[in-house]
């Protein structure tokens, strides 16, 4: 790799104004709640399916206004900022592709208004992703997802503090701060894996500065007990660390690992498999415990939406319709609790747009890690993106979230996205 380049990048040269602005949207886009906390701690969840329904097609309103000023901004930024796109062969026609068949996915939706405002959310995060990416470096986006990710942690941390709930000791409590325990997991593991990229190549000071960011961020991210958040979040970080090390790190590593498993279960011996069993569920109790076979519920869930998918395989339910007011009262009778999704994004493809949908979401997903190792060897600052996709394939798995909802973890996937299909490669020190 290429690696002799100057870094000009210098924390006080990047766009406030905008880090302050996105993060303001997302703010209400997500939303970040200060009382959720409290919520959790209060059992505070929708038991009745009709009350989902009902809030389900009402919406948010703040969401709405929100995602409303993101796509006038894209709009303003894009008309008057300057024009570099292109299509960086078939990554950004399938990109094109997959927009087009969601929005046209209306046309044979089940619920074409709910519809509507699932696909609507989807082109507005689009265009900010292109604004975005359009006027920032790759360090620069960095620094920018640096930032964002850990006002947000630490806004949380002290919610919870205030809140009287931040409790890392109980068995049963999981830090959340603004959001759902799984969503700021992986806003930690997001972190992580930027200010690893990002304190390559720096001076002494920022890299002291982002090993105490990495850190803290770790310690949060294993307090919030998701277990896919912090296992991708691992993978997503030693993947790109495998892509900027010389080879004989590399081997090192892999000899590292293997002594230490043989250790580690030399030691345990009888005690491995319930040692993995408390390693699988992060400490969260023996009802977690009993919950690791059926995927936390999930596997009902899954099995009941499959069964749907053969009445419609090729074209789906309509983008993210899958689970909608008007079907989750008959879902939540079956699998015994009520789903906001269908907890996996390759399902919620595959539900919401069929076949055609979760093949060209597979294809772009391997397309943009194949651009991503080949960029990497030209500039290794692109090394993060690889990483960056691995993170977003494995948390993929178990939750739909990511793919389909106004997180600023998703927004950040989908800016990585359009510097890989739609803008020229930046050389190294850009």
């Amino acid at each position: 790799m290429n690696s002799t380049a100057v870094d000009t990048f210098r924390w006080q040269d990047l766009p406030w104004g905008l880090i302050l602005f996105i993060f303001g949207v997302f703010f209400f886009a997500t939303p970040l709640d200060f009382f959720w906390p409290v919520k959790v701690l209060e059992s505070f969840n929708i038991t009745d399916a009709a009350d989902a329904a009902v809030s389900m097609a009402r919406g948010n309103m703040g969401r709405q206004i929100a995602l409303g000023i993101l796509a006038v901004f894209s709009i303003w930024s894009l008309a008057w900022n300057r024009n570099r796109f292109r299509i960086n062969g078939l990554l950004g026609w399938l990109i094109m592709f997959f927009l087009a068949w969601a929005i046209f996915s209306i046309c044979w939706s089940v619920n074409p208004v709910f519809t509507i405002k699932r696909v609507a959310t989807l082109c507005i995060l689009s265009l900010g992703a292109l604004a975005v990416a359009d006027r920032l470096s790759l360090r620069e986006l960095m620094a920018f997802g640096v930032v964002i990710l850990f006002v947000t942690m630490w806004v949380g941390f002290f919610a919870e503090v205030h809140a009287g709930t931040f409790a890392p000791r109980s068995e049963e409590w999981r830090f959340a701060g603004l959001m759902h325990t799984v969503a700021m997991g992986w806003n930690c593991g997001l972190l992580i894996l930027l200010a690893a990229a990002l304190a390559r190549d720096r001076g002494r000071g920022d890299v002291l500065g982002l090993v105490l960011v990495i850190a803290m961020a770790l310690f949060f991210l294993i307090i919030t007990k998701s277990r896919m958040a912090v296992f991708s979040a691992f993978l997503g970080v030693g993947l790109y660390w495998t892509l900027v090390s010389p080879g004989t790190r590399r081997v090192t590593l892999v000899l590292l690992l293997l002594i230490g498993s043989s250790l580690l279960f030399l030691a345990l011996q009888d005690r491995f498999l319930p040692f993995m069993a408390d390693v699988a569920t992060l400490g969260r109790g023996e009802a977690a415990k009993e919950s690791v076979g059926t995927l936390t519920g999930r596997l009902p869930l899954w099995s009941e939406a499959l069964r749907y998918v053969l009445d419609r395989p090729i074209l789906g339910y309509g983008y993210n319709t899958f689970i909608n007011p008007g079907s989750i009262i008959n879902i939540s009778k079956v699998v015994g609790w009520i789903p906001s999704s269908v907890h996996s994004a390759y399902l919620d493809a595959l539900t919401g747009t069929g076949l055609v949908g979760i093949i060209t979401l597979l294809a772009i997903l391997a397309l943009a890690f194949k651009r991503a190792l080949e960029l990497s060897r030209f500039n290794p600052a692109y090394a993060f993106a690889a990483g960056l996709i691995v993170w977003l394939c494995y948390n993929f798995f178990l939750e739909a979230h990511l793919l389909t909802r106004p997180f600023f973890m998703t927004f950040y996937a989908m800016i990585v996205f359009v510097k890989l299909a739609f803008l020229p490669a930046e050389a190294p020190g850009s």
